[in-house]
């Protein structure tokens, strides 16, 4: 019984959106969540995040795939190189 708890408890809900706004390239993205497909091949990006919270994850291949090329922190902002950005919860 204890395992069938510990399991249930483990299994991840699903995402909610981030609060705030990011920016990327002068694009604004309103409470964004999960993966922001920016581009099929990697490119230069200008990140501005003002999300309440949350620290954005940007790679270089689409579908926040591949290489991992930096991290902006909430109220922060980079030039970074990549395709793909995941909101972290």
């Amino acid at each position: 019984m204890a395992s069938v708890l510990l399991l249930a408890v483990a299994v991840p809900t699903s995402a909610q959106a981030a609060q705030g706004s990011l920016y990327v390239n002068g694009r604004a993205y309103q409470n964004p969540s999960g993966c922001l497909n920016i581009s099929n091949e990697p490119g230069d990006l200008e990140i501005r995040n003002l999300l309440q919270g949350n620290v954005v994850t940007v790679w270089d291949g689409p579908n926040c795939t591949g290489d991992q090329t930096g991290e902006v922190g909430p109220g922060d902002g980079q030039d970074l190189y990549g395709a793909s950005i995941k909101i972290e919860e």
